[in-house]
């Protein structure tokens, strides 16, 4: 904001000399509307910036649940020919609010049939104003279990057998994780793991189960995530 005070400062400044002077050529005075538009944008995103900033810090420390995609539609813009989408949630926070919510996300083509409503997606919010959330990336790595309950844990171990489903290498992932009821889960699924989330399928990355409540050892993996988020996924409520 100080640089667009002294930009507009400036600007006026320069408008001022020009008219003493008598100087009718059209340099200065494109000088000092440049200086003068530039100063005025400064000072306005000067303002703005910080509050922007505030909502980014309380969406991005906020607490982490689980919630369900209800719809999905195309903005009509593209980033790197990617299109950007906007994507409704349903969720509930901690303290009980039902809340539908939406997120504006740049989705790879080759992820966009993986995106369907009922998928179940971890997001952060704003604890003060839960409208304001972010959905969590994972990659996919199963998108039509719906069966018990969602729950997030910690990669333990990744472990290939040699085989192969298509493309996608059929993988033996170990997850440590806490039911609903506090009991501590070390739990494996083998199963096919798509390329496209083999790179977020790490120890010490975070995932997304679902498991059966009678015998929580049972579990499915729908999504994986990088380490950075292992332990936002380790906070995941039950859904």
């Amino acid at each position: 904001m100080v640089l667009g005070i002294v930009s507009l400062v400036s600007g006026f400044v320069l408008g001022i000399k020009t008219q003493q002077n008598g100087v009718v050529s059209g340099a200065p005075g494109a000088v000092t509307v440049v200086l003068f538009v530039a100063g005025l944008v400064a000072i306005l995103v000067g303002a703005f910036l910080p509050s922007i900033n505030v909502k980014n810090s309380a969406v991005r420390n906020g607490p982490t649940v689980v919630g369900k995609l209800v719809s999905i539609g195309q903005t009509g813009t593209y980033v790197n020919q990617q299109p950007q989408c906007q994507l409704t949630v349903q969720f509930t926070t901690k303290d009980g609010q039902q809340v539908t919510a939406s997120d504006l996300e740049v989705i790879m083509l080759t992820d966009l049939a993986t995106w369907q409503t009922g998928r179940v997606v971890p997001l952060r919010y704003n604890p003060s104003n839960p409208q304001e959330m972010e959905i969590i990336k994972v990659g996919v790595v199963d998108a039509t279990t719906t069966d018990g309950v969602t729950g997030g844990g910690i990669i333990l171990a990744v472990e290939r057998n040699g085989t192969f489903q298509g493309k996608d290498p059929v993988c033996q992932v170990t997850v440590q994780f806490e039911t609903g009821d506090g009991q501590q889960i070390t739990a494996s699924e083998t199963k096919a793991i798509p390329l496209a989330a083999m790179v977020q399928c790490q120890v010490g990355g975070g995932a997304i189960i679902r498991y059966d409540p009678q015998e929580p050892a049972s579990i499915t993996i729908v999504g994986v995530t990088t380490a950075p988020a292992a332990r936002v996924l380790a906070e995941v409520a039950n859904a």
